[in-house]
């Protein structure tokens, strides 16, 4: 007589070391000092011994359709996130495995596993521009700075002022990294600051601004 009836439990114990699921991921989040991105790294170590299928999705705060920042179907990788100066967000991550059925074979056991994570993570507040010098002449100066925050050129511009930070000390905005004081006399001596801003995620203002005396 055959032993296979009477002992069914024991070949699916033996079956299922190879073909069940063993899963686990590890999940990092960090702005890395950016007033712009959030970057997402991840590493689905999981696995069902059938062809797998893989799925993590982010998102911020709360489980909410509004609140779904993205999705991906790789096992590893990475996705950066463009959230702006001064967040400071928790952040959910939802991952799950499966085991498909492939072209030829049917999975014997097929298996599902889910797994999720919650960080928080902030992003820097609006960098000011770095490097402000200043040249002169007989009857102007002109200044020049570089870029300090990450944000995109589109989305950033920069306040000129004059001997404070104040509305009546405002001179003008520019676009680029370079601005002439035509409004000064030989001679004269003044206090230059810059503000890095951007209209855009509800709009910034560097602080404390970026100053030069000359």
């Amino acid at each position: 007589m055959s032993l296979f009836p009477k002992y069914p439990l024991l070949v699916v114990f033996l079956l299922l070391p190879f073909l069940g699921l063993s899963q686990g991921f590890t999940y990092t989040i960090s702005s890395g000092g950016s007033d712009y991105s959030i970057t997402v790294s991840y590493d689905i170590d999981a696995f069902c011994r059938c062809n797998d299928e893989y799925s993590y999705s982010v998102y911020r705060n709360i489980r909410l359709p509004g609140n779904f920042m993205g999705s991906s179907g790789k096992k590893k990788g990475g996705v950066t996130f463009n959230v702006g100066p001064s967040t400071n967000h928790n952040y959910l991550m939802d991952v799950s495995v499966k085991g498909r059925n492939n072209a030829i074979f049917e999975c014997v056991f097929p298996c599902e596993g889910v797994g999720d994570a919650s960080k928080r993570a902030s992003t820097a507040a609006l960098k000011p521009p770095r490097s402000l010098q200043a040249s002169n002449g007989e009857d102007f100066i002109t200044l020049t700075w570089e870029k300090g925050t990450d944000l995109p050129n589109s989305h950033d511009d920069y306040y000129i002022y004059r001997d404070g930070t104040e509305s009546e000390h405002y001179l003008g905005a520019v676009t680029g990294y370079t601005f002439t004081d035509e409004e000064v006399g030989p001679g004269e001596t003044h206090t230059y600051y810059i503000r890095t801003h951007t209209n855009y995620f509800g709009g910034h203002n560097s602080s404390p601004p970026t100053n030069l005396i000359r």
